[in-house]
């Protein structure tokens, strides 16, 4: 029988109730010991609902479950540093869903915590695990496509005013809420398939809403001579999902319909012609689950570590300080 890693998790919201609750239940290697939210009758519905042992609405408690090996945090974003810190300490490795956190600080103190209490830590950048994405850096490594200089990703959404979520309230998601949310999937998909960020620039606007700057635009300047352009925004009506990802190369073009949902389809374009990829879609929450459960069990690093994580939110924070001073502004630069 294989042995399986108990997780418990912090934060019962849509995010844990369509993705990561049921990829739990379904590992092979993993098992869900316990839930924790603030409503303790919540706690008892979710954890009857998913077949979680325990039902916690003290963090603090949960934390200190001996059963528990893994905290997988789904709060809001402006919890998941002092949430993590406090997990660590307790011995137990994280797992936490993006944004790493709102601000580089923050994101440093997670990682200093977790190597200091000798814990794992993964953030939850579940389309590194999207076959399409996977396919997309064989093809680009294959040498076909010569040599990658542009690409583009986008996500949008449609996000009212009346809508009642933490998403639109910048104490609790960061700065340029879009960016904060989906705009980083979109930067570290690109920095997933092309490589490091080294300059941006970006700008952002309230569009059609009042409640924070609703769009997103960035320029990324990557290492070596190539360049990627994110847009992100939570006010475009009508959008489709999955949305674009495009890699132009010396040699050929990626053309991808893979961001921001499950499914998509995948085109290339060379001096052959174009060219359609069929490829099965899987499960990525579960795909990502499975893979940190084997990270604790065989002690090996997970792909999206805690460097990870911070290498993307630099960006973003690259970003926003590009947009305050109406200036490019270098990722070294930023802390």
């Amino acid at each position: 029988m294989t042995k399986k890693i108990g997780w418990g998790i912090v934060g019962l919201g849509s995010i844990a109730k369509g993705a990561h609750l049921p990829a739990i239940n379904k590992s092979e290697n993993s098992e869900l010991i316990a839930v924790c939210s603030r409503s303790e009758s919540k706690a008892k519905e979710w954890a009857k609902q998913f077949g979680a042992k325990k039902a916690y609405s003290d963090y603090s408690r949960m934390i200190r479950d001996p059963e528990i090996d893994v905290i997988d945090i789904t709060t809001p974003n402006f919890l998941h540093c002092e949430e993590t810190v406090l997990a660590a300490e307790q011995g137990k490795n994280v797992f936490c869903e993006k944004p790493m956190a709102p601000t580089v600080k923050e994101c440093e103190e997670m990682i200093a915590a977790c190597k200091k209490n000798h814990v794992k830590l993964m953030i939850g950048y579940m389309l590194r695990f999207k076959p399409h994405h996977i396919k997309i850096r064989e093809l680009m490594k294959s040498g076909e496509f010569g040599t990658l200089f542009f690409g583009r990703a986008q996500w949008h959404l449609w996000l009212s005013d009346e809508e009642q979520t933490f998403h639109k309230d910048t104490k609790l998601i960061g700065e340029i809420p879009p960016l904060q949310d989906i705009g980083v999937h979109c930067i570290d998909t690109l920095r997933f398939l092309m490589g490091d960020v080294v300059e941006v620039k970006a700008y952002a606007d309230t569009i059609i809403h009042k409640y924070a700057d609703t769009i997103a635009l960035i320029l990324l300047k990557l290492e070596g001579s190539a360049y990627a352009f994110v847009d992100t925004s939570f006010c475009t009506r009508f959008t489709s999902k999955p949305q674009k990802l495009e890699m132009y190369g010396t040699k050929g073009s990626i053309f991808a319909a893979t961001i921001g949902g499950s499914g998509g389809k995948l085109e290339t374009f060379t001096a052959d012609g174009w060219k359609s990829h069929e490829i099965l879609e899987e499960n990525m929450f579960l795909k990502e689950i499975t893979h940190f459960s084997d990270c604790v069990l065989n002690d090996a690093e997970s792909m999206i570590s805690g460097e990870e994580g911070l290498k993307t939110q630099k960006v973003v924070a690259a970003a926003i300080e590009s947009h305050k001073k109406g200036l490019n502004v270098r990722v070294t630069d930023v802390h």
